[in-house]
């Protein structure tokens, strides 16, 4: 091919070349000229922020709630369980003790003549505080004025006593103790006692009726008739 032809053709080709490039880039550029108005945005979403449509709302910040320091202590500790101290208000109660002992002769020997007798055998101790009551249909009973203890129905049929345990028991088992009165022979007649700790110092009837120890004494005669004949004693010297 002559020179002159190929001259020719090299600036037709460049052109050619060019034109194939700009087919390919202007659409493109074309496309993001068109919309001048968007514009990409990239939000990072924290625990503070939110993004709704396009748009980046910030929410209220709240701390995460602190941890009871005690939470596991509790769950670890011992059980423990504490007695209830009665209100110094409250009223008295019987108090249910498996360690309260009471002992109280069943049978009380008497003289079939007698209209009276002293009962002052008794045993008594696994309480502070006690209550002690004695009733009957056909007797009385006294007890000598105490000023350690309470006494209500003295000379009646219905015998209360409540105050510390050591000064009852003292109260019946010195002196006289308790006196049983009756309108003729006494002798095989009976007579209930009841008794039962207390929470406090009390002398109600209901409490009476609530204590938990019950006991029934029989008063029996001795062995003495009252046909009996005394023998006479010869005193006479030989």
């Amino acid at each position: 091919m002559p020179k002159s032809h190929n001259r020719v053709l090299t600036p037709i080709a460049l052109v050619v070349a060019i034109g194939l490039v700009a087919i390919q880039v202007l659409p493109s550029i074309a496309n993001q000229l068109s919309s001048p108005g968007r514009k990409q945005e990239i939000t990072v979403l924290t625990p503070e922020t939110t993004t709704l449509d396009n748009s980046t709302q910030t929410l209220p910040q709240t701390s995460a709630p602190a941890l009871s320091p005690t939470l596991n202590q509790a769950e670890n500790s011992p059980k423990i369980t504490y007695l209830v101290t009665a209100s110094p208000s409250a009223p008295a109660q019987i108090l249910m003790s498996d360690v309260f002992v009471v002992k109280i002769p069943s049978v009380l020997r008497v003289d079939p003549r007698a209209t009276k007798t002293t009962f002052n055998s008794i045993a008594l101790g696994g309480s502070d505080i006690t209550i002690f009551c004695l009733s009957s249909t056909s007797l009385t009973f006294s007890i000598s004025s105490n000023p350690n203890i309470l006494i209500e129905g003295n000379g009646s049929t219905q015998l209360r006593i409540a105050g510390v345990s050591s000064d009852i028991l003292n109260a019946i088992t010195s002196g006289q103790g308790i006196v049983l009165h009756g309108s003729k022979e006494i002798a095989n007649s009976a007579f209930s006692v009841k008794v039962g700790a207390l929470t406090k110092v009390g002398l109600s009837k209901a409490l009476c009726e609530r204590a938990p120890v019950t006991k029934e004494v029989f008063l029996a005669p001795i062995g003495i008739d009252l046909n009996t004949v005394k023998s006479s004693i010869n005193m006479e010297k030989k």
